[in-house]
């Protein structure tokens, strides 16, 4: 492979200095500039690997599902399918580096393209959890219910 995506990405500030020339005046002035496109393990996984790494977390690419969509340098989410009506929202994740406004951005667009991609597979709802502030703020603003006593829990490998 050869271009842009066989760089070796060390982390996402080096990403982000080698890709990126938007900054925070570019993003304001022209935010339609952002396109999600599906996730490609191949192409974007040392990415988001590195973002999350950069926020102690881990992103395991084998358990991600392919319901994956990104703004590419910028942010990533994911949308589970299950076998119910009910789609569940998880692994929001965005590059430290790129700007504050840009990551708004582009997180709500992702969101958007996951539930356009669920509602046409005939989906009639989405959960989503999360201890992360901004993201609670986020679903609020986006419309969904708030649950009375939600609890927090990691995973367990079965």
């Amino acid at each position: 492979m050869t271009g842009p995506e066989s760089r070796k990405v060390h982390s996402a500030s080096d990403h982000w200095r080698a890709r990126g020339q938007l900054t925070e005046a570019s993003a304001s002035a022209d935010p339609t500039r952002l396109d999600v496109v599906p996730f490609d393990p191949n192409r974007h996984g040392r990415m988001i690997q590195s973002w999350a790494g950069e926020r102690g977390l881990a992103v395991p690419l084998d358990q991600l599902p392919n319901g994956g969509r990104i703004v590419e340098d910028v942010a990533v989410g994911f949308m589970y399918r299950t076998d119910s009506k009910v789609a569940i929202l998880e692994g929001l994740v965005a590059n430290p580096e790129a700007p504050d406004q840009l990551r708004d951005v582009a997180v709500d667009r992702i969101i958007g393209a996951l539930f356009d991609m669920v509602r046409a597979d005939g989906y009639e709802r989405v959960w989503a959890w999360t201890a992360q502030p901004a993201v609670v703020e986020r679903c609020r603003r986006l419309g969904f219910d708030e649950g009375r006593g939600t609890r927090i829990f990691g995973s367990r490998q079965v």
